[in-house]
């Protein structure tokens, strides 16, 4: 969705995203985004791969991400991001 917006930084903490089931290459090289999405519901989620890669501001704390429907554990989630694994999800 937002993939290569690499000036996007708006929030986006109150989305609802209770029906989402993939947030593969959401933020993918969104090199500026870094704002709050702990907010998120993501209990429907399977596909989290690359959901961060390369979205180099990104520290936000997300470790409250519901991933128990998560497939497997994502490919690249937060690579080359500045999220670090107290901050992360677990999976």
């Amino acid at each position: 969705m937002f993939e290569g917006a690499t000036a996007f930084n708006q929030p986006l903490n109150d989305w609802n995203l209770s029906n989402a089931t993939n947030l593969m290459n959401t933020f993918k090289n969104a090199s500026s985004f870094n704002q709050p999405l702990d907010k998120w519901d993501t209990s429907n989620v399977k596909y989290f791969d690359y959901t961060f890669e390369y979205a180099s501001a990104f520290n936000q704390n997300i470790s409250s991400w519901n991933t128990s429907s998560a497939r497997w554990y994502p490919k690249s989630f937060s690579m080359g991001s500045s999220l670090t694994f107290e901050n992360s999800p677990e999976f």
